[in-house]
């Protein structure tokens, strides 16, 4: 976070660290039922499959999971789960624990078995599956996991908020013909319980509650910090090295009577890439004013045409805020290439016939990002880089002096103004990112230790 928080993040990830260790200690135990039942019994986990639909729900997929609790001795298995054909579509099943083997079997030889898709009447299909002892002994009481069924969703509830449509997952309608539960003489009375399938559009037509609560935070925060700032209450920002390098790389070109070269990457404004444009035009707008305070000359390089005028009107504005209008040269913020490599054979021939003595790179950068910087490095020039495309941050923390690293580049702005507004701005998009790893972190906790009360929020 580009924020400072004032509370302890070193603890705080060590104890995270330190509940996933404890509960890692605790083994997960494959076939223990979340909804147990008692023996004896055969049911569907879970008991109530809730789907809230979106727009592209047809086509998704759940599974199910079939449970068994005896307190006889087993020698064999069966089920038959009867569906809506119009709702739903099996798309598989098979035992628990492997290929050929149910985790209620697992010590158990046994003879595995197929398992059967077909039609049970005109509304409904039925997926039948089972397990047969073989030799040694017989499966003694108790409870576990049979098998697996996935089915994918065909129809979704007309639209509008609230309309949903429900079917069963049936597995007691064909008792004791299909389903059933086998002891050393034959079968054996078991209690048989469905499971209900519902797929419903959200209450909030366009949304579900949980993400619209989360916008409505996420929008609240980036006010109440800016109303903060503005009140003088003005969050702490994290030193970022290569900032504060900026103004020393501004002196040192000075003192030696060289050019600085600054360059808002090779992106624009129409992609994906845009804000990190924004951020190297945020940079350039300081670097400016430096150079004009200190009357050192500018050099800009820009691959796109349309925005040369982004770039001059930028550099200008800093000599007039400095008070040298007339010492602004719009011949250098120069259109080199659209095309990347020309662009960058037109950078590296320009920085090493002007003998830059400085080299500021912020904003997105390609395969060209180790050739710049290391004709920077030859030409002898301080540099100051950063870049939110990853996989080119390597090869600037390697060959630059200061690198900016990710989302520092986006803080570059609020950190070089100091302005209030903009570091409440970047206050409140904090508390977006740590909702999110609150969430991500708590959740991993929960999922771990079988607790799902937080996911079922977040589905709502």
């Amino acid at each position: 976070m580009a924020v400072m928080v004032e509370g302890r993040i070193a603890q705080f990830v060590i104890l995270v660290v330190l509940s996933i260790a404890v509960l890692s200690v605790f083994p997960v135990y494959a076939g223990v039922p979340t909804e147990p039942h008692n023996a004896d019994a055969m049911w569907i986990e879970p008991s109530s499959q809730r789907i809230v639909s979106d727009f592209d729900t047809i086509g998704y997929r759940f599974t199910v999971t079939v449970n068994i609790n005896l307190t006889f001795t087993c020698s064999g298995w069966q089920f038959k789960v009867l569906y809506d054909k119009t709702h739903l579509n099996a798309t598989g099943c098979g035992y628990t624990l492997n290929a050929t083997k149910s985790q209620f079997m697992e010590n158990i030889t046994t003879v595995a078995r197929d398992p059967t898709f077909g039609s049970y009447d005109l509304t409904r299909d039925y997926v039948l599956h089972g397990e047969s002892w073989l030799s040694g002994p017989m499966r003694n009481p108790g409870y576990g996991d049979l098998a697996w069924v996935e089915f994918e969703v065909l129809m979704v509830p007309p639209r509008g908020g609230g309309e949903a449509i429900s079917s069963m997952l049936d597995i007691s309608t064909s008792y004791d013909a299909d389903t059933y539960a086998l002891n050393d003489v034959g079968k054996h009375a078991i209690s048989v319980y469905d499971s209900t399938y519902t797929l419903t559009w959200p209450v909030m037509v366009e949304g579900r509650i949980a993400q619209s609560v989360v916008l409505v935070v996420l929008c609240v925060a980036p006010l109440y910090f800016i109303e903060r700032a503005r009140r003088g209450k003005v969050p702490k920002i994290r030193k970022l090295a290569g900032l504060d390098a900026i103004e020393e790389a501004v002196g040192r070109a000075t003192e030696m009577g060289r050019p600085v070269m600054a360059s808002h990457g090779i992106a624009g404004f129409e992609d994906v890439s845009a804000p990190q444009t924004a951020a190297g035009f945020s940079v350039l707008g300081y670097v400016a004013r430096l150079c004009a305070k200190y009357d050192t000359q500018l050099l800009v390089p820009c691959r796109y045409s349309a925005l040369v005028p982004v770039a001059q009107e930028i550099v200008q504005q800093a000599y007039i805020a400095e008070g040298k209008p007339e010492a602004y040269k719009p011949d250098n913020v120069m259109f080199l290439s659209d095309e990347q490599f020309a662009y960058s054979i037109g950078y590296m021939g320009w920085m090493t016939r002007e003998k830059a003595a400085a080299n500021i790179m912020i904003g997105a950068y390609w395969a060209e990002s180790l050739q710049l910087a290391e004709t920077g490095f030859m030409t002898g020039a301080i540099q100051i880089a950063g870049t939110a495309n990853y996989h080119q941050i390597p090869f600037f923390v390697v060959c630059t002096d200061y690198c900016l690293i990710g989302e520092e580049i986006f803080a570059a702005g609020a950190y070089l103004s100091k302005d209030p507004v903009l570091t409440g701005s970047l206050a409140g998009q904090d508390v977006g990112r740590l909702i999110a790893e609150i969430l991500i972190i708590l959740g991993t906790i929960l999922v771990t230790a079988g607790i799902t009360w937080l996911s079922d929020i977040l589905v709502l």
